[in-house]
């Protein structure tokens, strides 16, 4: 399997600005800022990927529109293992994702049209926050729907926070946690020991 390793140094493994991007089937591991950023990115696909240990987040997905994010797993990250944010009418789809020992496991912010299904979200510090942020543009955020997943045990607070997680106090232990989202349905989850 392919690892890419920032040994720490720097900021990100993969950054995709186009459109009808794959990535597919490795490990990235220690970058600064994100593993995988998709930014203003189109039609994207990201299968089986492991993110992990990356500083802030594991995978960004910013103003991009029309991907997925498929059987992969994030661990260790100090904001999100996996974030979509700043899109309007994003289709993005968070699909059979596992998160554990983020300080969020998914973090959906100022975005519209986000579908989060049959996903593990557990031992992060917050499951699932979705969230609307009047310093970000695109607020309020609108038209989520999150079914079919697990959030469970997010009760950890052993990884240290970065961006948005360092500046502002987080209710650690929540499973789901829906902040000045509109028109969201949460539908047939499993929320327990948080």
């Amino acid at each position: 399997r392919t690892v890419l390793d920032g040994k720490g140094s720097i900021q990100t493994g993969i950054h995709v600005t186009g459109d009808g991007v794959s990535v597919k089937n490795l490990t990235v591991t220690n970058y600064t800022d994100a593993g995988i950023r998709l930014e203003d990115a189109g039609d994207f696909a990201v299968r089986r990927v492991d993110l992990i240990d990356n500083r802030t987040f594991g995978l960004a997905s910013i103003g991009s529109h029309g991907g997925s994010i498929k059987k992969s797993f994030a661990w260790g990250s100090g904001e999100a293992g996996i974030l979509v944010g700043r899109c309007f009418a994003c289709g993005v789809l968070v699909d059979d994702v596992r998160t554990k020992m983020n300080v969020l496991g998914v973090e959906v912010v100022n975005a519209t049209g986000v579908t989060v299904r049959n996903s593990r979200l557990v031992q992060n510090g917050i499951g699932l926050l979705a969230h609307s942020s009047a310093s970000i543009a695109g607020a309020p955020g609108r038209g989520l729907f999150l079914f079919g997943n697990s959030m469970s045990e997010n009760n950890q607070q052993q990884i240290p926070p970065a961006g948005m997680a360092q500046t502002y106090g987080l209710p650690f232990g929540t499973g789901i946690w829906l902040a000045g989202v509109k028109n969201t349905a949460v539908l047939d989850n499993i929320v327990s020991a948080n």
